[in-house]
């Protein structure tokens, strides 16, 4: 009987020991399994993810776009300052032409009055007579010299009196006193003298060409 009963027990205990044994694998197997994958996203999730994305991309569109306009807009108006300032070019270049076109003319014109002035000192021009002296006055409306015989002779001056340093036109304030001088006059004309040419000899010059003028021309430098 009691044989029986530990044979009974023994039985039992081995099927414990199973037990706990085919519990602990089970575990084990449960712990090492791998995680289950995330749920797929629904329809209405997809969409809303597409929505999202392309509001973010119309966003950057628009930025885009504001950037290409600023730039267009700056090429735009570097463009009109660069035709504006080709037109300013162009301008000037005319007035340099201008200038240069009047400045040879001038110069042409001060040239043939040199000239002019020259050969009627000479006794180029019938009519004219030639005084030479020292300048005693020298003004806007008038100017008086001295002759070499002592005599004091007043001419008036105007806008038809051409003033000659040497060859060079130049005007009346550029007569000095004490200057030695030639006057050119008309002396057929009533009334004062108006003087036409007067021509400022170069230092050193005014007795030499005085002398010369008077063997030219004995008659023309004889004041009356």
């Amino acid at each position: 009987m009691r044989a029986s009963v530990s044979r009974a027990v023994a039985a039992a205990g081995l099927l414990l020991a199973a037990a706990l044994t085919s519990c602990s694998h089970g575990k084990k197997e449960t712990a090492a399994a791998p995680p289950a994958p995330p749920p797929e996203p629904t329809a209405a999730e997809r969409s809303q993810a597409s929505f999202q994305r392309a509001a973010e991309e119309q966003k950057a569109l628009g930025e885009q776009q504001k950037r290409v306009e600023a730039s267009h807009a700056a090429v735009v108006q570097a463009q009109d300052q660069l035709a504006r300032a080709q037109a300013q070019e162009e301008q000037e270049r005319t007035k340099v032409q201008q200038l240069q076109q009047q400045t040879s003319q001038h110069l042409k014109e001060g040239v043939q009055q040199a000239q002019r002035a020259q050969s009627s000192m000479a006794g180029g021009n019938e009519g004219l007579q030639t005084v030479a002296g020292s300048v005693t006055q020298a003004s806007q409306t008038q100017v008086a010299i001295q002759t070499p015989g002592g005599r004091a002779m007043t001419f008036s001056v105007d806008s038809r009196t051409r003033v000659l340093i040497g060859n060079d036109s130049r005007s009346i304030a550029d007569v000095q006193r004490g200057a030695d001088a030639q006057v050119a006059y008309d002396p057929t004309k009533g009334g004062q003298m108006s003087a036409l040419i007067i021509r400022v000899m170069p230092a050193g010059a005014g007795a030499a060409s005085q002398g010369q003028q008077q063997q030219q021309n004995p008659q023309q430098s004889q004041v009356r």
